[in-house]
């Protein structure tokens, strides 16, 4: 009777729902898997573009080159930073290439310290 009826029209509109539901989530599917798409090519152009300009650029300069680090020399007035954290003035005394340090002897306290080229700050 009424029963059956009211239970098979409760059944039909959820499945109407699901249908709709599912169509909805299915554009938004799509419409994002579109989008994913459209940014993905575009990095892919701009990294081929960017690949290509650094390529160019080694070339241009015949290998890949850095900045001339400063050098210094014996006789070389530098700072560096001695153990207290304050950055002292002093003149190179020696240099060891192979270790990459020389020897500091700061100006009026006449202490010597071995410290990394790397470490050397250009004199005031």
């Amino acid at each position: 009777g009424a029963m059956s009826d009211e239970t098979n029209a409760a059944v039909w509109d959820d499945s109407l729902l699901v249908k709709t539901y599912d169509e909805s989530v299915g554009l938004a599917r799509e419409a994002l898997a579109r989008r994913l798409a459209d940014s993905t090519n575009k990095r892919e152009e701009e990294n081929a573009a960017a690949a290509e300009e650094e390529a160019g650029e080694i070339s241009a300069t015949g290998g890949a080159t850095s900045p001339e680090p400063v050098s210094f020399k014996v006789g070389d007035y530098a700072r560096a930073t001695y153990v207290d954290g304050v950055d002292y003035e002093g003149a190179v005394v020696s240099i060891n290439e192979e270790k990459g340090t020389c020897v500091l002897r700061y100006l009026g306290y006449e202490n010597e310290q071995e410290v990394l080229l790397v470490d050397l700050l250009p004199s005031w």
